[in-house]
């Protein structure tokens, strides 16, 4: 499944959660190889769901598509935060801990037994 927006998304979900079915979630697929591959039903693949949707150099504001790959944010990044442009795997664990604080309060708000 490759969804062209987010109501589209929303409706493989609802798909996979009325069958019973597992949903294997990727961007562009580069951390595929890591790990054991996984056993799933099917693929939703958010590459079509890239691009910064808004970014605001001055307050540090930057919001992209699921699917944008790191290195366009990493380009926005570099020019309004230069002393940090050095260090790649800083940038990224920036981007991650971002990342990981929406998880996390995806989470602390669901339904008990949802996820």
């Amino acid at each position: 499944m490759r969804p062209r927006d987010a109501k589209d998304v929303e409706g493989a979900v609802q798909w996979a959660l009325a069958h019973r079915k597992s949903l294997e979630i990727v961007g562009h697929g580069t951390k595929r190889s890591l790990g054991r591959p996984a056993q799933v039903d099917a693929t939703l693949d958010l590459a079509g769901l890239a691009g910064v949707t808004l970014y605001e150099p001055e307050e540090l504001v930057l919001s992209a598509g699921a699917g944008t790959p790191l290195s366009e944010i990493e380009a926005r990044w570099r020019p309004i935060c230069p002393a940090r442009a050095a260090s790649r795997r800083e940038r990224r664990a920036t981007i991650f801990s971002g990342w990981r604080r929406c998880r996390d309060a995806a989470r602390s708000s669901r339904p008990a037994g949802a996820w």
